[in-house]
């Protein structure tokens, strides 16, 4: 074989190993695209539409004390947790969703040895965990009795909102100026004891709420509460 022919037999294989060797497009390269649109290589997900949903002023949703409440260990400023019993619905979507944190704060407490003899602890409820994060609130607690398990209605405690809360305070302490200070914050409501005892109230103890003012929250539409 002549050198001239050495030549091109070795520039002929030279040839054919470049392109055998990067020719092709490997087995797990077409696997890996088995199945995609051509030229469609990742989808962006849909957007979720929001909304923004108003719970009115007015409604009244029902809670329940995470912890007990007495006239005798409670201070001013203490912390008072609770959650809700069932879920707020507005315009058809889940607004708050059962077993949500309310959060709120003693704002006065008085035992049973002043000369009315009527304890008390003044409660003021004022935030809400909604399904957007937590929401400052105005609440007032809805006038009523808390009856403990096995005794008689004579000894229930009676609950006290709104404007008459004020008055209340005022009267057991015997100063109208300050009960109408304490009274004047925006949902305090009051929580008296008969005559004579302290005021213990358990954990899981109910109480209803009533909105001062509409709580919006932004929703995801079609939001369903998992309980």
């Amino acid at each position: 074989m002549s050198r001239t022919s050495r030549v091109r037999l070795i520039l002929l294989l030279t040839f054919c190993l470049v392109v055998g060797c990067g020719g092709g497009a490997s087995d797990s390269d077409r696997e890996g695209n088995a199945g995609k649109d051509p030229g469609t290589t990742q989808r962006e997900s849909p957007q979720r539409e929001t909304a923004l949903v108003t719970v009115p002023e007015g409604t009244v949703f029902v809670i329940a004390l995470d912890q007990g409440l007495s006239s005798k260990t409670n201070s001013r400023g203490d912390p008072v947790q609770a959650h809700a019993v069932s879920a707020i619905r507005s315009e058809g979507q889940v607004v708050v969703e059962e077993g949500a944190k309310v959060r709120g704060v003693v704002t006065e407490v008085e035992g049973s040895d002043r000369i009315k003899g009527r304890a008390f602890v003044a409660l003021n409820f004022t935030s809400v965990e909604t399904v957007d994060g937590p929401r400052n609130v105005e609440t007032t607690m809805v006038d009523g009795t808390l009856e403990a398990k096995g005794t008689k209605k004579r000894d229930a405690a009676i609950i006290v909102g709104g404007a008459a809360a004020g008055a209340v305070i005022g009267e057991i302490l015997g100063d109208a100026k300050l009960g109408a200070i304490i009274g004047g914050a925006a949902g305090t409501g009051v929580v008296l004891a008969t005559k004579g005892a302290e005021l213990e109230v358990e954990p899981g103890t109910t109480l209803n709420l009533k909105l001062l003012k509409p709580l919006e929250v932004t929703v995801t539409k079609g939001y369903a509460s998992a309980h």
